[in-house]
């Protein structure tokens, strides 16, 4: 399998706690002359594999899955593209084609319930994850869009100023949520917060140092959007629960409650993290793109469906946690039955001398 760009920087930002209920953020990066030093030699990872429970992969040279067809909109239900008129529901990529998705639910998405999901998508990807994708060669559906050049927030003296760069002199940076556990899992009230700090990723080595050299050393990433990108990570974790259990296979509970839920442009709401989390450890890299998978969390006597999500996970991206629904004791049965045996940790002790 071909394998995109390896990680070349990596580091945590925490948020200071008077941000931690605000629904967008942003990086400020201020850029320090080069040190006159060589560079470190790199050094071996030393994290620990996360290991994904019913894993599925995504990436360059995975084939395309596709799962049987549901013959129902797995959000609303609907039988019909559009009511009436006999049209054949449309299919679902569970991660989307503009992430480099190759996993498709058939005969799975009415046209009202499609146009909300692309919507969430499009926030995500047309902002923050929109030039790290070109920088990774990420490419989905052919759009008729001007891509010469990609939007820039540079700070001078203290004011935001936007700029349009090309993409060989755009800073290759990506960065993600990093976040705490799902907080129906924690008993967390819904006003608080799940957001635990910012990870951030320089794709191609020194091109923030390069900033500078152009005259700009004082550069504002793209804000994302928080209650949008755990939607977008809902849509995932819902299709892909689907997908994987069927639709009567669980009780949602992402629908209502996060995917459909409608705000405010301005609106600040922390009820996003009441399902959606993700573990603050930093895990080794993985061999695949995106990965995926299913397990099974009992709290009390409920059993909670749960999709583990890690986007990026070839650069050692934060794992996330999706509650996508509850089990009755039917369900719970069936899923353990279509469960996979757990992978184990690979062996990392060193070969013993020849």
């Amino acid at each position: 399998m071909k394998k995109p760009l390896r990680v070349q920087q990596q580091q945590t930002t925490q948020v200071h706690e008077s941000d931690l209920r605000a629904r967008w953020f942003r990086i400020r990066l201020e850029v320090d002359p080069r040190p006159n030093v060589s560079p470190a030699a790199p050094q071996a990872n030393s994290d620990p594999v996360f290991l994904v429970p019913n894993r599925t992969e995504l990436g360059p040279g995975i084939p395309v899955k596709v799962y049987a067809p549901v013959g129902r909109c797995i959000y609303c239900g609907a039988t019909e593209f559009i009511l009436g008129t006999g049209r054949k529901l449309s299919e679902e990529h569970i991660v989307s084609e503009g992430l480099g998705g190759v996993i498709v639910l058939p005969e799975a998405s009415c046209e009202a319930c499609a146009k909300t999901t692309t919507k969430i998508e499009g926030n995500i990807l047309r902002t923050v994850l929109w030039t790290p994708r070109r920088h990774l060669k990420i490419r989905g559906k052919k759009r008729k869009r001007d891509e010469r050049t990609f939007p820039l927030t540079a700070v001078v003296e203290g004011k935001d100023v936007p700029l349009h760069l090309p993409l060989n002199e755009h800073p290759a940076l990506l960065f993600l949520l990093r976040l705490q556990a799902p907080g129906i899992l924690l008993g967390r009230p819904e006003e608080f917060s799940g957001i635990a700090g910012l990870w951030m990723q320089e794709l191609i080595s020194d091109s923030i140092n390069e900033m500078r050299d152009r005259g700009l050393p004082s550069f504002a990433s793209p804000s994302v959007d928080t209650v949008r990108f755990c939607q977008m990570l809902a849509k995932i974790a819902h299709g892909f629960a689907v997908a994987e259990l069927g639709l009567d296979g669980f009780k949602p509970l992402l629908l209502e409650q996060l995917i459909f839920r409608e705000l405010a442009p301005k609106e600040n709401w922390c009820g996003c993290y009441h399902l959606v989390g993700g573990d603050p450890e930093d895990y080794a890299p993985d061999d695949a793109l995106h990965v995926m998978g299913w397990g099974v969390d009992q709290r009390g006597d409920k059993h909670f469906l749960v999709v583990p999500l890690r986007l990026f996970a070839n650069l050692g991206a934060p794992v996330f946690h999706v509650i996508a629904g509850e089990l009755d004791q039917a369900q719970l049965e069936r899923a353990l039955a279509l469960a996979k045996p757990r992978e184990q940790p690979p062996d990392r002790t060193p070969a013993e001398p020849q």
